[in-house]
Parts: structure tokens; C-alpha cells; sequence
């Protein structure tokens, strides 16, 4: 019934965050994050050339950007980020967060 699609599309839904690509001059990020996000853009290019695919299918630079400023430690933080889903998360999510594990040691 349309009523009942309507009325469950209108559901509150849990806000995704993002980050800024590195394109604002006034909050210029710090060294590590840029570090981090490089990092996180090579993983994400060995993994689409693993899989015949092209970067953004992975995740697009404005995730990666949202990851290296914020990041995550879980997968439901990771989860509350603009781009991923429960799809990419399964697929993905622990790569990353492996990844921004490591930055953290560095």
C-alpha cells in the first residue's frame, strides 16, 4: 500500500557525517591526516585494481577525507560516515580500518 511506503520512507534515518575534501584554505588539515588519507587513497587503489574496478566504486575521496579527519575505530563508527554502508562496511570496512589502526602507531 502507498500509505504504508510513504509513511516508512518518512522514517527518522541515523545522520551520516562527512568531512570536507582538502579544498578550504581557512582549516588547512595537519600533516598526519594527509599522511593518512594518502595512505588510505593507495588501499583503495590496490584494491580496485584487484577487483577490475575503478577507485570511486571502492569509496570516493570525500569518504577517504571523512576517515583521515575523523577516524573511525569501529565499524559502526565507520558506519556513520557519508559513503559507507552496510554493503561497502562488510566488503571493505576492516581493510580501513586496519589501515587508520596503523596510522595510529606511526
Amino acid at each position: 500500500r502507498r500509505d504504508v511506503l510513504t509513511k516508512a520512507s518518512k522514517a527518522p534515518r541515523a545522520k551520516k557525517v562527512s568531512a570536507k575534501l582538502f579544498t578550504d584554505e581557512s582549516e588547512e588539515p595537519d600533516a598526519p591526516t594527509l599522511a593518512l588519507f594518502e595512505k588510505l587513497r593507495a588501499l583503495r587503489r590496490d584494491l580496485a585494481e584487484e577487483q577490475s574496478v575503478p577507485p570511486y566504486v571502492i569509496f570516493h575521496d570525500k569518504t577517504l577525507a571523512a576517515m583521515a579527519h575523523f577516524r573511525p575505530a569501529t565499524s559502526d563508527e565507520l558506519l556513520r560516515l557519508s559513503g559507507v554502508g552496510a554493503s561497502k562496511l562488510e566488503k571493505y570496512g576492516e581493510r580501513f580500518l586496519q589501515e587508520i589502526r596503523t596510522a595510529e602507531l606511526d
